[in-house]
């Protein structure tokens, strides 16, 4: 699945080596188990360093680099269960630092 809406929030800035931007991100009626798809191409980056979003409605969330998914963790810091409806998740931010794809 893919997220319902991912929007990039102003301009990136270098900053230490690395090129950041923020997104906010709107998640949709039907989470996948995993996470949402945040592919290295949807952000604009060759590779990330750090993916954050910050916590919001009693939810936090973590980045895979490896599957390049964003997954919605419930309090105690589990993961939210398939087909869940997350669509009141909207304008989330989520920064994101690597190295820009040009």
């Amino acid at each position: 699945m893919a997220l319902a809406a991912l929007t990039e929030v102003g301009n990136g800035a270098a900053i230490g080596g690395y090129y950041v931007k923020v997104f906010s991100a709107d998640f949709a009626a039907n989470y996948p188990t995993g996470g949402e798809s945040l592919t290295l191409a949807q952000l604009g980056f060759e590779s990330v360093a750090v993916v954050a979003a910050l916590p919001a409605k009693g939810y936090t969330f973590g980045y895979n680099s490896t599957t390049h998914k964003l997954a919605v963790y419930a309090s105690g810091g589990t993961e939210v269960t398939n087909a869940t409806n997350l669509s009141t998740l909207t304008g989330i931010l989520v920064a994101v630092a690597g190295k820009y794809k040009s």
